[in-house]
């Protein structure tokens, strides 16, 4: 794990991309081969990268953008495309909830009929998020490289701050999903640099524990880029 808090911050954040990128891999990967028989467990693996991608987001807007806004020049373009992901998160989530109305946040006494399964219309909607998330990560990841914040004035103090902000607002997170999507695409090494500062038998036992909900949703998932 760093020490350096440029380094430290970095290495969060790109360990944190890398789990998106491969849940983009893996939709991609999926998408096209799913049996009927799978559809409910894909539908709740793309809800999981949904939330995560949402989570991360929210906490780059709440934590590190407004620190950084005035002194690195790209942050105002990564929260523009921040815009453009949520919107097609949005169409990207209507069509998850089509295809299961029982995933719904307030499902109807009597939902819908499920929308058969098509990977041609799956992919469609879920083309517009790859295509804008992946390049708005490695964007972001010059954005918040050592060289960049320490070139624009950002302070040490400053950048310690939105590590530590980041570390009790990742405590919110829904272990069940949020947490074990995280886990699920990390290898053994990403995860002890990644949850550096958590005691080794919550990180090692306890997290491990809560990819035993949802399970059938993990098999999705791969650590490999």
């Amino acid at each position: 794990m760093e020490t350096d808090p440029y380094a430290r911050l970095f290495q969060m954040l790109d360990l944190s991309h890398k789990v998106l990128r491969r849940g983009c891999r893996q939709i991609d990967r999926h998408a096209p081969t799913l049996t009927q028989a799978d559809v409910p467990a894909f539908v709740g693996y793309c809800i999981a990268f949904v939330k995560n991608i949402e989570e991360h987001h929210k906490q780059e807007e709440e934590l590190m953008f407004p620190v950084f806004a005035a002194k690195v020049g790209g942050v105002a373009t990564r929260l523009e495309e921040h815009k453009l992901v949520a919107e097609a998160l949005r169409t990207f989530s209507a069509h998850l909830h089509a295809l299961d109305p029982s995933t719904l946040p307030s499902p109807p006494s009597s939902p819908p009929a499920a929308l058969g399964y098509d990977p041609s219309t799956f992919l469609d909607a879920f083309s517009p998020i790859r295509d804008v998330v992946i390049p708005h990560m490695t964007s972001e990841d010059g954005d918040i490289s050592p060289a960049t914040l320490r070139a624009g004035g950002v302070s040490e103090a400053e950048v310690r701050g939105v590590i530590r902000a980041m570390a009790v607002a990742g405590r919110a997170t829904d272990r069940t999903v949020g947490l074990a999507f995280m886990l699920v695409h990390m290898g053994t090494d990403e995860r002890a640099v990644f949850f550096g500062n958590v005691p080794w038998f919550l990180r090692d036992y306890v997290f491990p524990s809560f990819t035993l909900w949802n399970g059938a949703y993990w098999k999705f998932a791969s650590t490999e880029d």
